[in-house]
């Protein structure tokens, strides 16, 4: 969300993707290291929910562009929406085993 981070770029006309790798490789870093950690910050919270809304309000956009760039940057959405859920659902499975 900083500037000169992916998501700030994305909407500047530029898709960096070393930059959506090191997002995702972030994600998927927290999740091992918060995997048993109950509470996050609500700013991060706020910044996983906005993410891949921001990268698909960029998608027609870029495909206007080029269909495939279109269609690659809309995966990336897909994949960091994949990347934030496995982040906040891992280790929560207790919670749900012994639902009725």
């Amino acid at each position: 969300m900083l500037p000169n981070g992916f998501t700030f770029l994305i909407r500047e006309n530029i898709v960096d993707k070393l930059k959506f790798n090191a997002l995702i490789e972030s994600i998927e870093e927290l999740t091992k290291l918060e995997k048993t950690n109950k509470q996050i910050d609500k700013l991060t919270v706020a910044c996983l929910f906005e993410l891949p809304w921001e990268i698909e309000n960029t998608v027609e956009h870029y495909k206007k562009q080029d269909e495939k760039l279109g269609q690659e940057v809309s995966l990336m959405a897909d994949k960091l929406r994949t990347a934030i859920n496995e982040f906040l659902w891992t280790g929560l499975e207790e919670y749900y085993e012994n639902i009725e």
